[in-house]
C-alpha cells in the first residue's frame, strides 16, 4: 500500500514538473518574441507621393514617414525592403518581411490572406473646376445643376449620385477624355480620385486648365475603409503593437502633419 502511495505521489510531482517546466518554456519563448528588435518591412517604392526612391538611393513619402514614425515610437529598427505592388501581400504571408506599408485598401478579398491595422488614412472623392469657374462651395447647394464627369465603375458616380443628387454626372472611359472636355467647357468639373487629380492639376495643362475645389466627406461605404498596414495572420501581438504606435501618432499628430508635407490636397 505504502509502495502505491509512493508511485502515485512521484507520478504527481512528474506531471507538476512537466506543466512547470511547460508554462517555462512558454514565457520564456514569448518574452523573446516581445523583444525583437528588428523588423523588415515591405514597401512599394514607385508610386509618390507615398513611396518613392531619390537620386541618392533613399526612400520618401508618406507611406514611408509613417513607417519611420511607427518604428520610432516602438523604439526598433525598420528595414525597408521594395517589391512590385503586386506582390506585397505574397511577401508578408511568406515571411519575406515583417508588416507591409504600401496604401494598400482594405477589402474583403484581401482580409481572406492577411490581418490589417487600423486605417492610417482614408482617401475621399474629390473635385477639380476650371480656374475660372464659378464654384466656390462643395455642398448640396453649391453644386446643384452642375455636370460633373466621372470614370465608368469608379465609386465617385455613386457618391454624387448618394450624397450631391442635384449634381449630373456624365460618365467617361478614360481620364484623359474628361480632362479633354473640362478643358473645352463641356463640363463643370471632374469627381475623381485626389491623388490622380491632384497629378494632373501638376502638368502645363493642369495648371492652366483648373484647380482642386475640395474633397468631399468620406463614406466608408462608398470609398471603401482606407489604407492599412498588412500583417501575417499569426501576427497578433505585432499587429497590436502595430495599433498602438498609429494611435499614439494620430493623437500626437504626427499623421497630420506627415499628411499636410506629402498629401496637401486632402483637406
Amino acid at each position: 500500500m505504502l509502495q502505491s502511495l509512493n508511485v502515485r505521489f512521484r507520478l504527481l510531482l512528474f506531471c507538476i514538473l512537466v506543466l512547470f517546466a511547460g508554462s517555462t518554456l512558454a514565457g520564456i519563448f514569448s518574452a523573446a518574441a516581445q523583444e525583437k528588435k528588428e523588423y523588415n518591412i515591405g514597401v512599394d517604392g514607385t508610386y509618390p507621393p507615398f513611396s518613392h526612391k531619390t537620386i541618392d538611393d533613399r526612400y520618401v513619402g508618406f507611406d514611408i514617414d509613417i513607417a519611420h514614425a511607427i518604428c520610432k515610437t516602438l523604439s526598433i529598427k525598420c528595414n525597408l525592403a521594395s517589391f512590385k505592388w503586386s506582390n506585397l501581400l505574397a511577401a508578408v504571408r511568406g515571411k519575406k518581411v515583417d508588416f507591409v506599408i504600401a496604401t494598400i485598401a482594405i477589402t474583403d478579398a484581401r482580409r481572406e490572406l492577411v490581418d490589417f491595422s487600423d486605417p492610417y488614412i482614408q482617401i475621399p472623392s474629390a473635385i477639380i473646376v476650371r480656374n475660372n469657374s464659378i464654384f466656390s462651395g462643395i455642398e448640396v447647394e453649391d453644386l446643384r445643376d452642375a455636370q460633373f464627369g466621372v470614370l465608368k465603375s469608379s465609386p465617385h458616380g455613386e457618391y454624387i449620385r448618394a450624397h450631391r443628387p442635384e449634381t449630373h454626372i456624365k460618365l467617361y472611359d478614360s481620364q484623359a477624355e474628361y480632362y479633354v472636355d473640362l478643358t473645352n467647357r463641356q463640363l463643370d468639373g471632374i469627381v475623381g480620385n485626389p491623388i490622380l487629380l491632384d497629378a494632373w492639376l501638376q502638368t502645363a495643362d493642369g495648371k492652366a486648365c483648373c484647380r482642386m475645389l475640395g474633397t468631399l466627406p468620406h463614406d466608408n461605404q462608398i470609398n471603401g475603409e482606407g489604407f492599412a498596414i498588412a500583417v501575417e495572420k499569426k501576427s497578433k501581438e505585432l499587429l497590436k503593437q502595430i495599433n498602438k504606435a498609429l494611435n499614439t501618432i494620430t493623437q500626437s499628430g504626427q499623421i497630420d502633419k506627415i499628411q499636410r508635407t506629402h498629401l496637401p490636397f486632402l483637406k
